[in-house]
């Protein structure tokens, strides 16, 4: 796209309609998680919430949703207003500061306390993990040098051949890997030594 078609496409008018996260929650639990009816309970003014605005016109880049945080200013039987903390790239019917509406369906994440760990060291991953786009084994032993994490992850189908196969192996920042896997959060920070996933309860367990 030429410099003037990027001009020209900013003079559109591009409005949105919220996600409703529930509804891709319920198709791909494991990977698009939304806060547990318990936090959003918990939720109080000021607070701030992620929200999904999906365009409502196709980009020629490809994208169909902007990510957003929202600061809660009135929250009433299940229902919010908030107040936009971004300035949105590609939307031009909302801008940073405005008020809207909506319900708890549309809650994508909150804003938490970030991990107690560095996210762009790197771990152990085997190709059949990014081919299956699935993690179903996290494995911790000694980092072997500053830059390494000690995290090692599989997916439990790789033979014996393939894990002695080093071109069937890779390295993976931890940030990708939450990408990837965002259950993983919950472990990576952990002590333990081996966590699997657990299809029954949508989590990893520690492997005892």
């Amino acid at each position: 796209m030429g410099l003037f078609n990027l001009f020209t496409d900013k003079k559109k008018v591009i409005g949105f309609s919220l996600e409703n996260v529930h509804a891709e929650h319920q198709k791909n639990p494991r990977h698009f998680l939304i806060p547990s009816q318990e936090e959003i309970n918990q939720l109080k003014l000021g607070d701030q919430v992620r929200l999904i605005f999906v365009l409502d016109t196709v980009l020629e880049n490809g994208c169909r949703a902007e990510r957003m945080w929202v600061e809660l200013t009135e929250i009433r039987d299940g229902k919010f207003k908030g107040r936009l903390t971004n300035q949105p790239a590609y939307i031009t019917s909302i801008q940073l500061g405005d008020e809207l509406d909506f319900a708890r369906e549309h809650i994508a994440s909150l804003m938490v306390p970030p991990l107690n760990l560095d996210t762009q060291k790197g771990a152990m991953i085997t190709k059949d993990c990014f081919l299956r786009r699935e993690i179903n084994w996290a494995i911790h032993d000694v980092p072997h040098h500053p830059q390494d994490s000690g995290w090692q992850f599989f997916t439990g189908f790789e033979s014996q051949e393939d894990l002695d196969d080093p071109s069937k192996i890779t390295i993976i920042s931890l940030e990708a890997a939450l990408d990837m896997e965002p259950l993983l959060e919950t472990v990576l920070d952990k002590d333990g030594e081996a966590y699997v996933y657990q299809a029954e309860q949508n989590g990893f367990v520690e492997d005892c």
